[in-house]
């Protein structure tokens, strides 16, 4: 699964294809933390080719009012999941599942 979107980075360069490569959820401060590459498209990626961007993002969890409204007490969370959160972001908001 991945998300396509395309996205201006700050150097200018535009990445259409965005893959998430890790979650951590800090259960007990009720943070949590994606991390996703961004490659400038699924053929660049599965290419090989390097991707444009490799950057975290921080978020809330566990509350109806976060990013991630994440039952915490389950201390399950799916990639499926992460995914909705990331697109909740502003910068991902109206990508699509690819």
């Amino acid at each position: 699964m991945a998300l396509q979107k395309s996205i201006e980075y700050p150097s200018g360069v535009k990445a259409a294809y965005h893959r998430l490569v890790y979650m951590e959820l800090d259960l007990e401060n009720r943070v949590g933390r994606l991390g996703f590459l961004s490659y400038l498209s699924k053929a660049a990626r599965d290419a090989g080719k390097t991707p444009v961007a490799n950057a975290p993002t921080y978020f809330a969890i566990g509350g109806a009012d976060t990013l991630w409204p994440f039952d915490a007490a389950s201390e399950e969370a799916s990639m499926a999941e992460a995914y909705v959160a990331l697109k909740a972001l502003p910068d991902f908001s109206g990508a699509k599942n690819v």
